[in-house]
């Protein structure tokens, strides 16, 4: 039996970049953060906290892409392995760096 190596914080923010780029009109993305806290877990499994870091003034398109990160990345973070339920947050690169420095 072959065993599948887990992929770090780094390579799931890679792609789940790539899909979320593709689907923003208005908005670019700075930055993804991957929560190390990775083994949260609930009665259906493993939860995977993703903070999206983003500028620019979201369009109505882009508001449809915030509430669909899930159903877009989902599939695809499943095929390459990644089982964890993807949970989102967006927050502007301002409010993301206030909350750093605070």
């Amino acid at each position: 039996m072959e065993t599948v190596a887990r992929k770090t914080n780094e390579e799931i923010a890679r792609e789940i970049l790539q899909i979320l780029a593709r689907n923003f009109e208005n908005i670019r993305v700075i930055e993804i953060r991957i929560s190390d806290e990775q083994s949260s877990e609930t009665d259906d499994g493993k939860l995977l906290p993703v903070t999206v870091v983003f500028e620019g003034t979201p369009k109505k398109a882009d508001y449809r892409t915030f509430s669909g990160a899930t159903r877009l990345t989902r599939s695809k973070l499943d095929e390459s392995g990644v089982t964890a339920f993807p949970i989102f947050s967006f927050v502007t690169k301002e409010d993301f760096g206030a909350r750093e420095t605070s």
